[in-house]
């Protein structure tokens, strides 16, 4: 399996939309299909391990019908758990409420995607 050129990443926040945003998105084709895929893996870990992005960006690209794209929808609420996968930084406090440490994690993930996909 190989990276797709173009990786579309949807930050949002419950109850926003973001649901039918990306059912938009995907319809458009071409550019993945961005969709909650980490949450189950979250879900059935017991902690944070350096794999989780790699499961998550395979779960993307198996779920995508282009082959060239894959999408991933993360909720502001866990964005620090994938931005400490990520990193694997221990000063990234998961716990942290503030819109402060969601912001530092949101730009870690996006540091993380546009460091390994050629379009974001």
């Amino acid at each position: 399996m190989h990276d797709p050129e173009i990786f579309t990443i949807v930050v949002s926040m419950q109850r926003s939309g973001s649901t039918l945003f990306c059912r938009d998105l995907t319809s458009l084709g071409g550019i993945g299909s961005p969709e909650e895929h980490a949450l189950p893996i979250i879900r059935n870990s017991k902690q944070i391990d350096d794999s989780w992005m790699e499961r998550i960006i395979t779960e993307c690209i198996e779920h995508s019908e282009d082959t060239n794209a894959a999408g991933l929808k993360v909720m502001l609420d866990y964005a620090p758990l994938l931005a400490t996968a990520v990193s694997m930084r221990s000063h990234i406090n998961t716990a942290r409420e503030s819109i402060e440490g969601h912001v530092e994690a949101v730009e870690t993930l996006l540091d993380y995607f546009v460091g390994r996909f050629e379009r974001v």
